[in-house]
């Protein structure tokens, strides 16, 4: 381990019980500044060039993610999902709710690795909502964020039909001015659309 990590000096290496301490008292917004940071540094120093699209856009998969589930409410911010289902053994319907916390993440596509560039959570926002968070609205909170952190970057947004929208589409220069959207039909094995911005 010491020769991988180059350091022949190190003598042992934390516990990860250790490391999930010290992570559990850290502000979440100053990991968030690392990961950018990290981010920003290997685009700087042209680790990645040979994997831009086109010789210019730097490929982005965005898509939401479930993380936790559970039989009973968690917290105020979790999603609900209801299920009818018929029991087996006396026939009639019944409705079981799960709670569940999902996310949704930007992955900067590099050959066969992605690198986490940018996360945002899809919850409530208290426990008395009308409507449900959902990918999309948890996408334009993103796309700010994104904005904001990487200013200049060209960037070529990989997502699944459900951002084939008119709502996305009109929304896409959030993230810069030149965004391609790459929308793939899953369902059926159609050829990838583009729509150039």
């Amino acid at each position: 381990m010491r020769k991988w990590l180059g350091n022949e000096d190190l003598e042992e290496l934390p516990h990860y019980d250790t490391i999930n301490d010290f992570l559990s008292r850290m502000d979440p917004a100053e990991l968030e500044k690392i990961r950018t940071y990290m981010i920003k540094e290997l685009l700087k120093k042209r680790c990645f060039d040979s994997y831009r699209i086109n010789g210019k856009y730097w490929g982005i998969a965005i898509d939401g993610t479930g993380i936790f589930t559970f039989d009973k409410k968690h917290c105020e911010h979790c999603l609900k999902r209801e299920y009818k289902y018929t029991d087996k053994e006396t026939g009639e319907e019944k409705t079981k709710i799960i709670y569940m916390h999902h996310v949704l993440e930007a992955k900067l596509i590099v050959g066969n690795m992605v690198l986490s560039v940018a996360s945002e959570f899809i919850e409530n926002e208290s426990e008395d909502v009308e409507k449900l968070d959902c990918e999309l609205n948890a996408f334009y909170r993103l796309a700010t964020r994104l904005k904001d952190s990487f200013k200049r970057l060209p960037i070529c947004i990989i997502a699944d039909s459900l951002y084939a929208c008119k709502m996305y589409l009109n929304n896409a220069r959030l993230i810069n001015g030149t965004t391609y959207s790459v929308l793939r039909k899953i369902v059926s094995k159609a050829s990838p659309m583009s729509f150039k911005r």
